[in-house]
């Protein structure tokens, strides 16, 4: 396809051979835009989406699963400390 656009663009001597080749290659892209091609990209792309959608799920769990971590080691660490100031002996709870 593209030795075929280089020659194509070498035989008409376009003043702009550039453009031309550059045109040349989208037309040939819009040819094969046929509808099986079609549906395999809208496919793709939903598929895309699914799989990103997915991982930014998991990422989001990830954070909350981290967030309710961090708060359990505070409810944690408020607890001790509450025992601990409610201990006649210090030693007690050590």
């Amino acid at each position: 396809m593209l030795s075929k656009g280089l020659a194509e663009t070498y035989k008409k001597r376009p003043n702009d051979p550039k453009t031309y080749f550059a045109k040349f290659l989208l037309n040939y892209a819009r040819s094969l835009d046929t509808p099986v091609l079609v549906y395999q990209r809208h496919e793709a792309a939903a598929r895309m989406r699914t799989e990103r959608a997915d991982k930014l799920a998991a990422i989001e769990r990830e954070k909350r699963a981290e967030l309710d971590k961090q708060a359990d080691e505070k409810e944690t660490q408020h607890r001790f400390f509450e025992k601990l100031e409610r201990s006649n002996d210090l030693q007690d709870n050590l």
